[in-house]
């Protein structure tokens, strides 16, 4: 029975022997290329960042190469949302790596939040790896009153001017804000002469405005200046300010003093012819 037994672990160990062997000369079959991707993290504009609307930003994310193929010639490609670039490129990265992608987005007009979401293709065509998203929120827009003076249209500083006379006055200005300027209104803020308000035209963010007001200066000479700035028609007074300055002059005045007869004095005798 023993001897039985015996050769019985005798064989087995025989047949474990040739099935574990490998012919002479085979190559061990290697493991297939496998592009992966992992999300790391976001570099910027963490999901619900508020922003203006239709304001660009340069979102980040942080992603690793968890594949074995070496990220040549891949993008990143939009999946779902409606802004942000349909696909961008990214930098080589090797096996192992970590990689920090950008890309420029401008986003939605309209307030809320909104989503866009991207995943790598290879060189090949495919997607893979996790997805990774820029989830914005868009706020309301503020209204922002700005004016900027450009240019005095006549009527430069010191301008001489006599006693009393009425000018028109131009300035330019630029609507530098994000407010329709409808209704708004020019006053003064410093000086004793001029118009204590008077109206402009409407105008629009990013546009010039030329505006002229009727000045009757003092009678006094001496140099005189009337300050001005913009009104909303809410109230408030914003921008630049701008103003007139005159140099009223000391007026004419016509005088003629007798001196002297240089000859025929009074009663000097002559003859008849």
């Amino acid at each position: 029975m023993r001897r039985l037994i015996r050769a019985l672990g005798i064989f087995c160990l025989l047949a474990s022997t040739v099935v574990s062997a490998a012919p002479a000369g085979a190559t061990t079959p290697q493991a297939p290329l496998a592009d992966c991707a992992t999300f790391v993290a976001d570099l910027n504009y963490p999901d619900g960042t508020p922003v203006q609307p239709g304001q660009t930003i340069n979102k980040g994310w942080r992603m690793y190469n968890c594949g074995s193929t070496a990220w040549s010639g891949y993008t990143a490609v939009r999946v779902s949302g409606t802004y942000g670039p349909a696909s961008f490129g990214i930098n080589y990265t090797s096996p192992g790596q970590n990689v920090d992608i950008y890309a420029n987005l401008t986003v939605p007009t309209t307030p809320g939040t909104y989503r866009a979401t991207y995943q790598l293709r290879s060189s090949g065509g495919a997607n893979f790896g996790d997805t990774f998203w820029v989830e914005i929120s868009v706020q309301q827009a503020q209204a922002n009153d700005c004016a900027t003076f450009v240019a005095d249209l006549n009527y430069p500083d010191g301008t001489p001017v006599q006693p009393g006379a009425t000018i028109n006055k131009g300035w330019r200005l630029n609507n530098c804000g994000n407010t329709n300027w409808s209704g708004y209104t020019a006053v003064r803020v410093s000086g004793t002469y001029g118009p204590a308000s008077f109206g402009i035209n409407a105008t629009s963010p990013g546009q010039n405005a030329d505006i002229y007001a009727n000045l009757t200066v003092p009678t006094t000479p001496g140099t005189y200046r009337a300050t001005y700035q913009l009104r909303s028609s809410g109230g408030a007074n914003f921008g630049d300010t701008f103003w007139v300055e005159i140099s009223v002059q000391q007026p004419a005045n016509d005088c003629a003093s007798y001196v002297a007869d240089l000859n025929y004095p009074d009663g000097t005798p002559v003859q008849p012819g």
